[in-house]
C-alpha cells in the first residue's frame, strides 16, 4: 500500500477545511437527474410585497395592495392590481406545482383566477392556471377548478371541481409530471387522472407567471379576495410534500431557498425528465408553383419574382436610404402596388420585412403593411399602436375578425425585423427573430381576386395609416415558412437575402429570362469613426432600455376555461353564456 508524507496529509487535510468553508459560503444549487434537471422552487409570502424567496423571480404591480392574511399579510386583490412576474429563465418542460392559499370575497361573482402560467389567450400546452368558476351569492362561494390544456381539461369543467365557500381560506396545489395531473384542497388528494399532452416552453413574452388575474394581461378575470403563500416550481411535488406545505408555510420557504431540500422522494414520479426535443425543421423550400414575391428595395419598387409586381404602381416613393441590405426605401405617403391576381393564393402566407419607424401620419395607429382593401374578407395588417416613442406590435385580419394589440414593443427610429407566419393550423408573429406570439388557429384570407387585392407600404389601401419610415427586405410568400429561417433573416439578413432570392428563382417558369440580373445587395456602410476624445464630452447619457410589456387582447379558442371578462370576477350564467362573455371580451373593438 502507497504512504504518504505527514506533511502531504496535513496539507491535504488543510484543502479539504477550506473546500468545505468555501462551499458553506458559496453554496452550488444542486443539480438533479442523469441529465442535469435543475429543480427551481419560487415562493411568495406576501409580506408587504411580492418577493420571491428564492431569489429569482419577483413579482409586481402598479398598484398593490396588501392585507391581513392567511400567514402575515396577503395580496388584496379585490383592492388592488394583480401581480405579475418577469421571465422564468428555468426548463419548464417537465412538470409543474402550481398553488396558493386564497380566500374568496362575498362580492366575487363568476370567474376569478388564483394564479396562472402562460399564454392564457389560447389553449396551447404551456398554459396553467387555478382559478374559481361560478361564483354567486346563490350557492354562497363558487367551484375550485384548474385548467391546462397539456393535462386534457382535467378538473376544468363544471361539477368536476371542488365547492368554495366565500370567506374561508383554503389552501389549492396542482401537480403535473408528464403522467398525471393531480389537484389537492388543504393538503388532501382532490383528484388524479393521466394526462394527456406534454408541456412545450412558453413563448417569452408569455413565459411569466401572475397570482390574481390571466397571465397574458395581467387583468382578466382579477382574483376578487385575498392570494397569500403562492408558490410555483418546475417539476411536481409528491402527496407527503404536498401536505407537509399545507402544515407550514416554512417547508414552501425552505424549498425556495435551498431546492436541496427537496428529496427525490418529494418529488411526484421521481426526478423529472425533460420531454425530448425533436429534431429542428428544415427551412421548407417551397414545391415548384409556390409564390415567393420578394422585393429588395435596391433601387426599384419592382418584385423580382417572375410577377415582376410593382410595390409604388403610383410613384409615390420619396427615395432611397441605406438600408439593412442594400437599399432601403423611404416612405412617407403610402404605397400602393400592383393588383394581385387570383393565381396569388394567401391562404396560408409568409410576410417578412425589416422597418424603421420614423412617424406616424394619423393619430395611435400607423400600419407598416397591409393586404388587400379593409372592406374585404380577406384583409389583414400589421400595425402598431403607438405610445411616444415606441409602437406595439399588433395585428388585425378582418376574415375571422381577429384582432390582437400591443404584442410586443417597437422602437421609434430603429430598423426591427416582423414578420408573420400563417399556415399548418398556426399563426406566429415575430419580431427581431424572437416568437413573440403564436396561437393554433390561421388567419382566414380566402377570396382573392378583388379589385382592391393589392399590397400597401406604410399604410392601409387608401391611403390612411400612415407609416413614415425606411422598408427593406420585403417577402410575401404563399407558404409558411420555418422559425430557423425567420431567425435567419433577422440575424444574417445578407446571408438569408441571398437564400430568398434562390427560392425565387427556383419558381421562375421553364424559359423565363429575367429583365435584368438580380441586383447584388451593398453593405450597409460602416458608422464614422468615432471623433478625438478631445472633441466629445466626457460623459454620455446610456439609451434608454426598450420596455417589452406585451398586453394582447384575443380571442380564445372555444375551450371550457374562462377567458375574457376584466374586473374582479365576472358574472356569467351557463356554457353558452360562458363562451359568449369570453368571446365578445376577447375579441377586440374594431380599431380606428
Amino acid at each position: 500500500m502507497k504512504t504518504f508524507s505527514k506533511g502531504f496529509v496535513h496539507f491535504l487535510a488543510a484543502a479539504v477545511a477550506v473546500l468545505m468553508i468555501a462551499g458553506m459560503i458559496c453554496p452550488v444549487r444542486e443539480v438533479r437527474a442523469a441529465d442535469n434537471y435543475e429543480y427551481v422552487f419560487h415562493y411568495w409570502s406576501f409580506d408587504g410585497d411580492g418577493a420571491d424567496a428564492s431569489g429569482r423571480l419577483d413579482l409586481s404591480a402598479e398598484y398593490p395592495e396588501f392585507a391581513g392574511g392567511r400567514h402575515g399579510q396577503a395580496l388584496d386583490c379585490e383592492t388592488g392590481d394583480a401581480m405579475r412576474s418577469g421571465k422564468l429563465t428555468e426548463k419548464t418542460t417537465a412538470g409543474f406545482t402550481l398553488g396558493a392559499w386564497f380566500r374568496l370575497s362575498s362580492d366575487a361573482t363568476e370567474w376569478n383566477i388564483i394564479m396562472s402560467k402562460g399564454n392564457t389567450a389560447d389553449a396551447l400546452h404551456d398554459r396553467c392556471q387555478i382559478h374559481i368558476g361560478h361564483a354567486s351569492p346563490a350557492a354562497g362561494g363558487g367551484e375550485l377548478f384548474t385548467y391546462a390544456p397539456a393535462t386534457g381539461a382535467k378538473f376544468s369543467n363544471e361539477g368536476e371541481g371542488k365547492e368554495i365557500e366565500y370567506d374561508t381560506w383554503a389552501q389549492v396545489t396542482v401537480t403535473y409530471d408528464l403522467k398525471s395531473v393531480r389537484m389537492y384542497v388543504n393538503g388532501e388528494l382532490f383528484g388524479e387522472e393521466e394526462v394527456s399532452y406534454a408541456l412545450t416552453e412558453s413563448l417569452g413574452n408569455m413565459n411569466t407567471i401572475t397570482v390574481g388575474a390571466l397571465n397574458h394581461d395581467g387583468e382578466t378575470f382579477k382574483f376578487c379576495g385575498l392570494i397569500d403563500d403562492a408558490f410555483y416550481a418546475n417539476f411536481a411535488l409528491g402527496e407527503d410534500a404536498v401536505k407537509a406545505a399545507y402544515d407550514s408555510p416554512d417547508v414552501l420557504k425552505s424549498y425556495a431557498e435551498n431546492p436541496s431540500a427537496v428529496a427525490p422522494e418529494d418529488v411526484q414520479g421521481g426526478d423529472p425528465t425533460p420531454t425530448p426535443e425533436g429534431p429542428a425543421d428544415p427551412t421548407p423550400a417551397p414545391a415548384a408553383g409556390s409564390v415567393v414575391l420578394f422585393w429588395p428595395f435596391d433601387g426599384s419598387t419592382l418584385d423580382i419574382s417572375h410577377n415582376r409586381i410593382d410595390a409604388d404602381s403610383e410613384e409615390m416613393i420619396a427615395g432611397y436610404s441605406d438600408g439593412v441590405v442594400g437599399k432601403s426605401v423611404e416612405v412617407d405617403a403610402a404605397l400602393v402596388g400592383d393588383v394581385l391576381t387570383d393565381e396569388i393564393d394567401l391562404t396560408e402566407f409568409t410576410i417578412a420585412l425589416w422597418v424603421k419607424w420614423e412617424d406616424n401620419g394619423q393619430g395611435e395607429y400607423t400600419v407598416p403593411i397591409a393586404i388587400s382593401g379593409k372592406e374585404t374578407t380577406h384583409h389583414f395588417e400589421l400595425y402598431y399602436r403607438f405610445s411616444e416613442n415606441t409602437g406595439g406590435l399588433s395585428f388585425y385580419g378582418t376574415g375571422n375578425g381577429w384582432n390582437v394589440e400591443k404584442i410586443a414593443n417597437a422602437e421609434r427610429g430603429e430598423f426591427c425585423h416582423i414578420a408573420a407566419v400563417n399556415g399548418d393550423g398556426m399563426f406566429k408573429l415575430f419580431l427581431n427573430g424572437e416568437l413573440v406570439y403564436s396561437a393554433n388557429r390561421t388567419i382566414l384570407m380566402n377570396g382573392f381576386g378583388d379589385a382592391e387585392d393589392y399590397i400597401s407600404i406604410g399604410g392601409l389601401n387608401d391611403r390612411t395609416l400612415t407609416c413614415i419610415g425606411e422598408y427593406d427586405e420585403l417577402i410575401v410568400a404563399d407558404y409558411p415558412m420555418s422559425d430557423e429561417f425567420i431567425m435567419k433573416l433577422y440575424s444574417d439578413p445578407a446571408a438569408a437575402h441571398d437564400d430568398v432570392v434562390k427560392l425565387v428563382e427556383a419558381n421562375y417558369p421553364e424559359g423565363y429570362e429575367p429583365p435584368t440580373a438580380t441586383p447584388e445587395p451593398t453593405a450597409t456602410p460602416e458608422p464614422t469613426a468615432t471623433p478625438d476624445a478631445t472633441d466629445v464630452p466626457d460623459m454620455t447619457e446610456p439609451p434608454a432600455e426598450a420596455t417589452a410589456t406585451p398586453k394582447p387582447d384575443a380571442e380564445p379558442t372555444a375551450t371550457p376555461k374562462p377567458a375574457g371578462k376584466k374586473g374582479c370576477g365576472g358574472a356569467l350564467t351557463g356554457f353558452g353564456a360562458i363562451a359568449a362573455i369570453a368571446a365578445a371580451a376577447f375579441i377586440a373593438k374594431k380599431k380606428r
